[in-house]
């Protein structure tokens, strides 16, 4: 992300040539985090509980 203005419109993209809202970004990443939680939860599981 390299800005944002007062819209919530951020320029996004590797070359700053993408604009998308900061809803869209804020969900892009907490659905990855979600992911990352649930894959270290399964590991867990697996490693400590099914020995």
């Amino acid at each position: 992300m390299w800005a944002v203005d007062r819209k919530d419109q951020c320029l996004t993209g590797s070359g700053a040539n993408r604009i998308e809202p900061v809803a869209q970004i804020r969900e892009f990443y907490a659905n990855d985090i979600a992911k990352d939680a649930m894959g270290r939860a399964r590991d867990y599981f697996k490693v400590n509980l099914l020995r």
